[in-house]
């Protein structure tokens, strides 16, 4: 008997960290977009198709030559400046198989570089939309706790090159979240190192790249963030422990009054984040724990008789 119970417990162990380190599938395919102005007025906005194929998170998406066709063909040094880029999401960071569809935007044909973007010269502006199961996946799309998206793109004499087009020098990058009304950095690193600069992100959205001010730009505070949502949803806190501040997101798909607050382990009230009516959106706000103890604290968010909870731990 305890043979038996010895032998089931070691294959439960085996099919729990089998399952755990299990590689997820991700198709993709990875696209040129660009916007052609008219003659006579107005203008279009066009793709065309790079690349696609697939990968398993752990490895790297290595981004591969080629020539841009066509009118297209004087974005080239833009394409080429991101040739050799290599896009990783981390071992882990998914539940699922997923598809990507990887879109190099907002190039313009008339200025041969990207729209700019809240006033800023971008030396990339990288979107990424997510489907699951052939449905795309509205909002942002969060990875597992720890787990990240990079984006490493290596200096070679293409990339010098292009940002020295833009008036830009190579130890002053950096990246940050496009939102609605500005740049968001949190949640993304920077990582501008000799041979290549680099983003580290905890959600897949829209990515831009520019002068490393955009990097370190004031904090949005609460903010509606592009995307409709579907369904309500409090996500987990980032980062999680944190000291002394952290990001709390949720997403309402309908208006109502809407309250977000903290709670410590005793259920008293230790912070009213949010009090106002709202309308339909993703939202995310700024905690600053700095007046409180270390420890385990709850928040929640009330709307339209929707009740959510998530925890948190702050360390000192």
């Amino acid at each position: 008997m305890k043979k038996i119970l010895t032998g089931f417990l070691i294959l439960t162990a085996f099919l729990f960290f089998s399952d755990s380190y299990a590689q997820h599938k991700i198709d993709y395919v990875f696209k040129v977009r660009y916007k052609k102005t008219f003659s006579f007025g107005g203008y279009a906005w066009m793709t065309t198709t790079a690349d696609s194929g697939s990968f398993n998170e752990g490895q790297g998406y290595v981004v591969p030559p080629y020539t841009l066709p066509g009118e297209a063909s004087v974005l080239q040094p833009a394409y080429d400046a991101i040739t050799g880029a290599v896009f990783k999401i981390d071992r882990g960071a998914l539940n699922s198989d997923i598809f990507l569809e990887i879109t190099l935007d907002s190039l313009d044909l008339s200025t041969k570089r990207y729209v700019n973007v809240f006033g800023d010269t971008l030396f990339l502006a990288l979107k990424v939309e997510v489907f699951e199961n052939g449905q795309p996946h509205h909002g942002h799309y969060y990875f597992n706790d720890g787990k990240y998206v990079s984006f490493a793109i290596p200096k070679s004499q293409a990339f010098l090159n292009f940002i020295n087009i833009l008036g830009m020098v190579a130890n002053d990058l950096g990246f940050a979240y496009v939102g609605q009304t500005g740049w968001i950095p949190e949640g993304i690193t920077t990582e501008n190192t000799p041979d290549t600069v680099k983003f580290k992100a905890i959600h897949l959205s829209k990515f831009g790249g520019g002068r490393g001010h955009i990097s370190s730009a004031s904090g949005v505070g609460l903010e509606n963030l592009e995307g409709m949502p579907t369904k309500y949803a409090l996500e987990q806190n980032y980062p999680n422990p944190f000291n002394p501040t952290t990001v709390i997101r949720y997403s309402i798909p309908k208006a109502g009054n809407v309250e977000l607050k903290v709670y410590n382990v005793l259920g008293v009230e230790v912070a009213n984040l949010v009090s106002k009516h709202q309308d339909a959106g993703n939202y995310q706000v700024t905690f600053d724990a700095s007046k409180l103890s270390s420890g385990i604290y709850f928040y929640t968010l009330k709307t339209n008789n929707i009740l959510l909870t998530k925890k948190m731990t702050l360390v000192k």
